[in-house]
This record gives structure tokens, C-alpha cells and sequence, in this order.
């Protein structure tokens, strides 16, 4: 089911996916959008984190690709933030 939803997502979303984990501190390995046991676990060790539930209840690829539009509005806030203050 897991492995489904990670390859349901393009590469690009796959290794960004890998990113946001790295940068949770629940994912130590390479960024290479592959779906091994480390990023198995990352995923369900963010879904237990964020949810405080079983990954297995929550419908996993809706949930990947929220994490991912949040990811992305969050890098949009940043690059906006940084032209804010260029020109400041």
C-alpha cells in the first residue's frame, strides 16, 4: 500500500518527499526516490509523529500529496520572503 502511493507520485515528488523526511530527522539515507525499508519506515515514523495513528488508517497517498503541497507553499513563503527583503 505504501509503496503504491510513493511510486503513484512522480520522481521529482519522490525525492522531495525524502527531503521533508531528512529534514524531520526521520530519514538518514539517500535522497534517490526509491521506496526501500528506510524510507517504508521514515513514512510511517512521520505518519505516527504527525497523526499520532497508524499510517494504515489514513488514506496514505492523499496524505503524501498534502505533505508535499505543504511542503511547496512553505518553499513559496520562503523565496517570496526573500524577495520581500531584497528589496527592502
Amino acid at each position: 500500500m505504501q509503496r503504491e502511493a510513493f511510486y503513484s507520485l512522480n520522481s521529482n515528488q519522490r525525492k522531495q518527499l525524502q527531503v521533508i523526511l531528512k529534514n524531520e530527522k526521520l530519514y538518514n539515507s539517500l535522497v534517490d526516490g526509491t521506496f526501500g525499508p528506510k524510507t517504508q519506515n521514515a513514512i510511517e515514523d512521520y505518519f505516527q509523529k504527525k497523526f499520532d495513528r497508524n499510517i494504515y488508517t489514513k488514506n496514505i497517498y492523499n496524505e503524501l500529496s498534502e505533505l508535499l503541497k505543504k511542503y511547496e507553499e512553505d518553499i513559496d513563503k520562503m523565496i517570496q520572503l526573500r524577495k520581500n527583503l531584497g528589496r527592502g
